[in-house]
């Protein structure tokens, strides 16, 4: 994890990697081979800077936490108010040797999170996503609790595109 700051915004990246993660407590372990993150994200800086500082601010004052979170909202919208974006550069995840990747780009306008707490359709309009999601069917079918019904609906309901009969594009 890296940060960068100039005078208007804040920049994090995250670059993670890994040999493998084992997700246990299934029936059988799940492991997912060399996954791969790799993304940034783009906040105002002055905004960011308050809410950090008021936040630790509450919690000195608090024993370390925060008595009444709602006091949270103003400072989060006055990061909002300056527009967020929010970049996956790369997603991989394999197993078994069939591999998921993707990537996406969200920015989201300038809001005020109090218009979105009354309608949170709201957001939807302030959002610009562009993103691209590969799936191998093989990978799917090796899903602790994979339902090929769930797949079918979803394609139908036009949120994943079957490509050919190896791939899912979401």
């Amino acid at each position: 994890v890296s940060k960068s700051q100039n005078d208007t915004r804040a920049l994090f990246f995250v670059d993670y990697r890994s040999a493998s993660i084992a997700i246990k407590g299934m029936a059988d372990d799940f492991v997912l081979e060399k996954p791969e993150l790799k993304l940034a994200l783009d906040l105002d800086s002055q905004a960011l800077k308050h809410f950090v500082q008021s936040v630790n601010a509450q919690t000195q004052q608090n024993n370390g936490s925060i008595s009444n979170p709602e006091t949270l909202v103003p400072m989060l919208s006055k990061i909002t108010e300056q527009g967020i974006k929010f970049d996956i550069e790369k997603l991989a995840i394999s197993s078994k040797g069939e591999t998921i990747e993707g990537l996406a780009k969200l920015q989201m306008a300038p809001f005020v999170l109090a218009e979105i707490q009354l309608d949170r359709q709201a957001v939807l309009k302030k959002l610009d996503l562009n993103a691209e999601l590969t799936i191998p069917k093989k990978f799917l079918e090796m899903m602790p609790g994979y339902n090929a019904q769930q797949f079918g609906f979803f394609v139908g309901m036009g949120f994943l595109l079957e490509l050919e009969l190896s791939l899912i594009h979401i």
